[in-house]
């Protein structure tokens, strides 16, 4: 993974090939957009062409890639360094032309420091340096609202050059045909029906042990705020809650392009008179650790989150320190004898592709130190106290060296599936997908490969599932009002994760039957399972029934 900084030598020379060479950008008086600088910015997995995307939401101007613009990257930009650098650090790192685009031609031969707010990307053969030919294009919505499709739009063409219709089911762009085209790329990426996408997000604290087995560098984790993917050697090892103390945790269920938010932390009132008292007509800040969380769903599994991490916190300041300069516009203006509190903050901006399903963990989030710190300081924290008090082995080793992390995992609502018809096993075992071990819960949907018996009907395999049969149609894709099924050919059950049971040492098909008042013949039916004798323990199984609705608990 690479990390640049504002001051990266990469950067300078790249800056100055721009200016030498025609091929990479137009850079010498410039002025415009993508000049301010960023905050914390990373990209984990993530394609090149929604990188280059996200610059452009960040740095407010508008970015044009031809298809060359290919592949993904993991890259960290730290705080300080410009949409504009950005830029030029991948073009130059991924080999491909860059260039600012005024306006006009008219601008771009007459002025001499032109206000460039377009960038080109991509093969320089193909750039479309004369505006004069920009046309209308029609993009017709099928299921997003034209509300959202110009604020998606807005990092390739400006919004007064987007014209939403009065209807909402269409909108109109003014454009070249490479902006054109890369207008439809956005919409058709988004405009398709709706998935929820479940976010779990824990709170926990761990030590340097914690990173150590996971194979992390615990001193670059203490300074670094972002996400580490973990990977599939090092779940067993979370799933073990290994040197963890469990804090707190929270669920919000996402739909695409919508932004869901968490906040673990208090509103603490930053204005104060001269005693030190709370003011009547008060600000508040929120003091602990706010997460913006944005989520798009990819073809298959895979799905990309965008995590905005603030975390704001406090120390205390005297009166000595009354005419310091004050560390940002947070601060109170008043002084007094009592503790006052001295802002801070720290924020990023992660975002990252993974296959759902996949935990990554969340650094940078407000401390037990920091927390003990503001203490000090007058006032109430009923949230943070409960999530910091709690009694733990942490507490009683203060020479432990402990940090405050997130586990953030993600999986699929009922409208969509975990699992795809790839991750059926063989013939003669039960065919549940390999994500069935990550189940986080009810509600969570799983696609099983079953063997059609000659007996079988649509209704009677409906009724032994106790599924709904429209469900049954929709996970096969059957379009036919008659459906004809085969003997021994293969069709998909939705399954409930409720109903999926994991076999436990020296368990038996008769007692988990006997448990829920069934028979081993229809768990045999269910499962495709030839031989009770092969069924070994940590198979999962399905059940007609919920786990939970158990008839005879004495088996």
């Amino acid at each position: 993974m690479r990390v640049i900084g504002k001051r990266s030598l990469v950067v300078w020379l790249i800056g100055l090939l721009g200016c030498l060479f025609l091929p990479v950008c137009v850079e010498c008086g410039y002025t415009g957009e993508g000049n301010q600088p960023l905050a914390n910015l990373e990209f984990i997995n993530v394609e090149l062409r929604q990188v280059f995307h996200s610059l452009a939401a960040a740095g407010g101007f508008n970015v044009i890639l031809d298809q060359t613009v290919k592949g993904t990257t993991s890259t960290i930009f730290k705080a300080g360094i410009t949409g504009r650098e950005a830029v030029a650090v991948i073009a130059g790192n991924y080999g491909y032309d860059y260039r600012w685009l005024p306006d006009s031609k008219t601008v771009f031969k007459t002025v001499p420091k032109a206000v460039f707010k377009e960038v080109f990307v991509g093969d320089i053969r193909h750039i479309k340096e004369d505006n004069s030919d920009r046309l209308p294009a029609d993009i017709q919505l099928k299921f997003i609202d034209a509300a959202e499709a110009v604020g998606s739009l807005e990092v390739v063409i400006p919004k007064e050059r987007i014209k939403p219709d009065s209807n909402g089911h269409k909108i109109t762009v003014f454009g070249n045909s490479l902006e054109i085209e890369n207008a439809k790329e956005i919409i058709s990426g988004i405009d398709h029906e709706k998935s929820n996408i479940n976010v779990e997000v824990k709170v926990v604290e761990v030590t340097d042990t914690f990173w150590k087995i996971l194979g992390i560098d615990s001193t670059a984790v203490h300074s670094h705020m972002g996400i580490y993917p973990l990977a599939t050697g090092q779940l067993p090892l979370l799933n073990d809650q290994l040197k963890v103390h469990f804090l707190s945790r929270q669920n919000i269920t996402l739909f695409d392009n919508q932004v869901g938010k968490i906040f673990f932390g208090d509103k603490f009132g930053k204005n104060y008179d001269q005693t030190g008292i709370e003011s009547a007509s008060n600000e508040y800040v929120d003091i602990g650790t706010t997460m913006n969380i944005t989520s798009w769903v990819g073809e298959g599994t895979k799905t990309t989150l965008q995590v905005k991490e603030l975390t704001q916190c406090m120390s205390t300041q005297n009166a000595s320190t009354q005419n310091a300069p004050t560390q940002n516009a947070l601060e109170p203006k008043t002084v007094s004898s009592n503790p006052l509190p001295r802002f801070c903050s720290r924020e990023v901006t992660s975002i990252i592709s993974a296959e759902i399903g996949t935990p990554f963990i969340l650094t940078g989030m407000l401390g037990r130190d920091e927390f003990n710190q503001m203490r000090k300081i007058p006032g109430k924290y009923p949230v943070l106290s409960e999530l910091f008090t709690t009694e733990n082995a942490f507490r009683a080793s203060p020479k432990l060296n402990t940090q405050v992390i997130i586990l953030i995992t993600t999986f699929f609502g009922k409208n969509r599936s975990l699992a795809t018809k790839q991750d059926v096993l063989s013939n003669n075992t039960t065919r549940v997908t390999s994500n069935l071990a990550g189940s986080y819960g009810k509600g969570l949907i799983v696609l099983m490969g079953y063997i059609i018996k000659s007996n079988d009907t649509i209704t009677g395999i409906s009724s032994k599932f106790r599924i709904d049969r429209q469900a049954l149609v929709t996970a096969n894709h059957w379009t036919h009002k008659k459906v004809t099924i085969k003997p021994n050919s293969r069709i998909w059950i939705p399954v409930p994760s409720e109903r999926i049971y994991p076999m436990k040492p020296k368990e038996t098909l008769w007692r988990i039957a006997k448990r829920y008042g069934i028979t081993v013949d229809l768990l045999k039916d269910l499962n495709n399972i030839i031989n009770i004798r092969k069924v070994k323990a940590g198979q999962k199984i399905v059940l007609p029934v919920s786990t939970g609705t158990i008839k005879h608990p004495q088996f």
